[in-house]
């Protein structure tokens, strides 16, 4: 789809376009000028970031490297306002440094955004992407939790009807699944959310001894293994990472969890 950049000439209000853009499933593909007929094809990584830039020959016009919350570490600024996370549509702005992420401002120095959050969903109301930027998004300067949908208990959450019946089923051995993982692991001081993924995945929110958040996510895979995913505090000393295990019924889950998490 394509979409026209408009610039104004110096001194002026008068607004004529300056570039068109092709935007694609990922983000902007390439960058026209329309007055000097320059292309500027995007490379974006993992994290939908604008790493490169090339020109139709297939030579680097640009390139840059980012820390995980956006800060330009070294390289050219391009020509693409869409750098760090630039597949999710949030605009960095040369002049102040700051991200544009829709909603509010996240400044990359500091890892956090610089209003609250408008909703003011959960216990920190500028964290960004849970502070675990590698492992989440924020598509739209929302989210403050990788949980979609959540509630207050387990028990409003299965009632609401909103993830698989796979997931309600995990939330109905909730209390167990959170004795569980707070026998094993100390810094899960309590749960304080439970709900679902975007996949409709059940997850559980704890605030762990440093009052911060660390999410649980149950993931029944196709060829019936369980993915236990993590989204946690990156300053922890307590690391969990991921834990394949076999369960052919949603009873067995908590047996296994004690077996091995």
């Amino acid at each position: 789809m394509p979409v026209e950049e408009v610039g104004y000439a110096q001194g002026t209000n008068t607004p004529y376009p300056s570039a068109m853009y092709l935007i694609g499933p990922r983000g902007p593909e390439y960058r026209r000028d329309v007055v000097h007929q320059s292309v500027s094809w995007y490379v974006y990584d993992g994290l939908g970031s604008v790493v490169e830039e090339v020109d139709p020959s297939g030579n680097i016009t640009a390139a840059r490297k980012y820390d995980v919350y956006g800060l330009v570490r070294s390289g050219q600024l391009g020509s693409s306002s869409q750098k760090y996370v630039g597949g999710l549509g949030h605009e960095s702005d040369t002049n102040t440094g700051l991200i544009y992420m829709r909603a509010r401002y996240m400044d990359p120095v500091l890892g956090r955004f610089l209003s609250e959050d408008p909703v003011r969903h959960g216990n920190d109301w500028f964290l960004y992407c849970v502070e675990n930027p590698i492992n989440c998004i924020d598509s739209t300067g929302l989210a403050g939790t990788a949980l979609e949908v959540s509630y207050a208990t387990a028990e409003e959450a299965i009632l609401d009807e909103q993830g698989s019946s796979v997931a309600r089923a995990v939330l109905g051995r909730a209390q167990e699944i959170v004795e569980i993982l707070q026998d094993k692991y100390e810094c899960l001081r309590e749960a304080i959310e439970y709900g679902f993924d975007r996949q409709g995945n059940a997850g559980i929110v704890f605030r762990n001894n440093r009052n911060r958040r660390t999410l649980f996510r149950f993931v029944l895979q196709s060829d019936g293994q369980w993915l236990v995913k993590l989204t946690s505090d990156p300053t922890l000393t307590y690391y969990f990472g991921s834990h394949y295990f076999l369960a052919s019924q949603i009873e067995q889950l908590n047996e296994v969890l004690s077996a091995l998490l």
